[in-house]
């Protein structure tokens, strides 16, 4: 997102927020503003501000999941995507995002389920991400000294 519009997109939902602190949608969209920005710090405060109103609001779980796996903070994501995943179980975007936490945390056996469930969601989009797939398929292998 170019800096101008990100900054008027800032500004824009600051403002709501100043004006409706209570709206989950207002806090979750400032969240968004500030992501782009980037600005994860702030944007982890307005996604946390947005679950305090609403819990259930799938988008800042995943949102906020996103930003811990940027991080490195992959427990964290992988806790928030997990949320997403529980509140809206078709969301394919949530999913994915699960199924790319565990293999970075590199449990393949939790993202070949994911996958398994992505197949019967949306078999196209399975196909489209088959690439992404290929680490959940490669053998593991023992750490040195370990059987």
């Amino acid at each position: 997102m170019p800096v101008l519009i990100a900054g008027k997109a800032i500004v824009a939902s600051r403002r709501a927020v100043e004006l409706d602190s209570t709206q989950a949608l207002l806090w979750y969209n400032y969240g968004v503003s500030l992501a782009a920005a980037p600005d994860p710090v702030g944007a982890t405060g307005a996604y946390r501000k947005a679950l305090a109103i609403d819990s259930t609001h799938v988008g800042a779980w995943n949102n906020l999941g996103a930003i811990y796996g940027g991080q490195g903070r992959l427990e964290d994501a992988r806790h928030a995507y997990e949320k997403a995943v529980e509140l809206a179980p078709s969301s394919l975007q949530a999913r994915m995002n699960l199924a790319l936490a565990y293999l970075r945390l590199g449990d393949k056996e939790r993202a070949a389920q994911e996958r398994t469930v992505i197949q019967r969601i949306d078999p196209a989009a399975a196909r489209q991400l088959a690439e992404f797939f290929q680490e959940v398929d490669k053998p593991t292998t023992p750490a040195p000294g370990r059987r």
